[in-house]
């Protein structure tokens, strides 16, 4: 994009924010997210079902869907105000099914913080507030009672669960094809940094083949990205410079 018309597109950028009430940042980082999944589609090969864990209310399935319109959907939100969204999601979508429970290693029950409708976080110590225990399951576990096939893609916008989640994904794994997950760089407890996320996620098997939205705080200091996961004979990184 010429740099004249990137400018003017920033300007109705900021102009929306201001009317909608929407951060700016948000919205342009929005758009750069759905571009890299889009890019990233073309390479990462078929994929057969989609795993959003964190779904919310189904946005981040509905723009996958864009890419992998056949593709099974198995959305896991712990949080029950939204399940009246993700019901009418699942009526509009046939092929899409939801887990109302949260994702980790092990299926039972697990301490949930439920103080961000939009960014809940698990975890087996007791929060010190908004603490509610909630039913638990793993990726494999889901992945095994829908008898759903691979390639598989696992999404997880889940802050700061994500070692607990891989762990129970073990199977899953095996046969995916990408991992987009929400990473940070802000100390919290049981958060990983997100270069431990990479170092662990290359244990298993995978290397970064992208990352889109990063979030600064105020000061300018990142506070969080997506990254994008590619097993590592992928044809993306089948070059040399």
């Amino acid at each position: 994009m010429k740099r004249g018309l990137r400018n003017s597109v920033e300007k109705v950028i900021d102009i929306l924010g201001d009317v909608t009430g929407l951060e700016p940042v948000r919205i342009k980082q929005a758009s750069r997210g759905t571009r890299v999944l889009r890019r990233l589609s073309e390479i990462c090969g078929p994929i057969n079902t989609v795993i959003d864990v964190g779904a919310s209310d189904g946005r981040w399935s509905q723009a996958a869907m864009a890419h992998w319109p056949a593709a099974n959907y198995v959305l896991v939100e712990a949080q029950d105000l939204h399940l009246p969204a993700l019901k009418a999601f699942t009526n509009k979508h046939p092929r899409v099914s939801v887990v109302n429970a949260a994702a980790s290693d092990h299926v039972g029950t697990i301490h949930f913080d439920t103080r961000n409708p939009f960014g809940g976080e698990a975890s087996t110590q007791a929060f010190a507030a908004h603490d509610a225990s909630l039913p638990c399951t793993t990726i494999d576990a889901e992945i095994e009672r829908r008898n759903l096939a691979g390639p598989y893609l696992i999404k997880l916008d889940t802050h700061g669960h994500e070692a607990q989640i891989l762990k129970g994904a073990e199977k899953t794994l095996r046969n995916a094809g990408l991992l987009v997950i929400e990473a940070y760089n802000f100390a919290k407890p049981n958060r990983m940094f997100f270069w431990q996320l990479c170092a662990l996620v290359n244990d298993l098997g995978f290397r970064v083949g992208s990352l889109a939205d990063p979030l600064m705080a105020e000061d300018g200091v990142l506070r969080q990205l997506d990254l994008y996961f590619l097993p590592p004979n992928n044809k993306g990184f089948d070059r040399i410079e």
